[in-house]
């Protein structure tokens, strides 16, 4: 069934990824967050700008170096396609950040929504498995 981009909410989300038997949640300030085999993907729906968000955080090890994380994102960039990853400087300590936005002119349907968090789970997972060669996340 297709969900009209107007109709997309994070309360829409919930019922699909329930309906998918996924684990998510939404809290009191109505982030929606979605836990994948112990990854936590925070999902949101930018009306203003007609998009799908995703996004994922990871801690790095306390004696990691700015240069150390900011070379991992580079790996990460250089290497995927789909995920876009970051060291945000605003942050007062290190973390990995990905994020993905997909396009809801014309509308998504849930099997598509479904699917992409899940690809999103797996490119992650296979990306920082493979290109965490100097061993910085936790």
């Amino acid at each position: 069934m297709l969900i009209e981009k107007n109709d997309i909410n994070n309360q829409a989300l919930l019922g699909v990824f329930r309906s998918a038997y996924i684990d998510a949640s939404m809290d009191d300030d109505g982030e929606l967050e979605v836990d994948l085999d112990g990854m936590r993907i925070f999902v949101d729906v930018s009306k203003d700008k007609g998009f799908l968000m995703l996004r994922s955080m990871y801690g790095l090890k306390d004696d990691t170096l700015r240069t150390q994380a900011l070379e991992l994102c580079n790996r990460l960039n250089d290497k995927m396609v789909m995920v876009r990853f970051c060291c945000p400087a605003a942050v007062d300590h290190l973390i990995l950040y990905a994020d993905h936005f997909t396009v809801l002119e014309g509308g998504i349907t849930g099997q598509e929504i479904v699917s992409l968090i899940r690809r999103f789970h797996s490119v992650i997972q296979e990306g920082i498995g493979s290109n965490d060669t100097e061993d910085v996340l936790r």
